[in-house]
């Protein structure tokens, strides 16, 4: 089975692992290779697509994408992330530490506020 540091090197596949079993990338690859068996040599057996654009089909690690996995599918994430305790900062933190490149709107983190809110209400 092949494992994340099998893609660190490579400029295309663009993946980062967030939790144990969470993944987030952009699908901009995707539109010129098939991916689907990288990732199952990841163990990854979900997908959440958040783009309109594009739609592919895909195989108890969940797969979440938009188009460049800067914002969208962050937000996602940190959703998630929140759900399961992390606050606000907490959840953007870890998402940024494995993916620096991420950048949440205002309304995006306002939004995530609002659920971190009702959660804890």
């Amino acid at each position: 089975m092949l494992t994340m540091d099998d893609y660190t090197h490579h400029p295309q596949f663009d993946l980062s692992q967030i939790t144990e079993f969470v993944f987030l990338r952009t699908n901009l690859c995707c539109l010129t290779r098939s991916h689907i068996q990288i990732l199952l040599d990841l163990g990854v057996t979900a997908e959440i697509d958040l783009e309109r654009e594009w739609q592919d089909t895909a195989p108890d690690k969940v797969y979440v994408h938009c188009q460049y996995g800067h914002g969208h599918s962050p937000t996602l994430v940190a959703a998630f992330l929140i759900s399961q305790g992390k606050t606000v900062t907490e959840a953007v933190d870890t998402i940024k530490a494995a993916r620096p490149e991420i950048h949440l709107e205002d309304v995006q983190l306002k939004a995530l506020e609002k659920h971190y809110e009702k959660i804890n209400e």
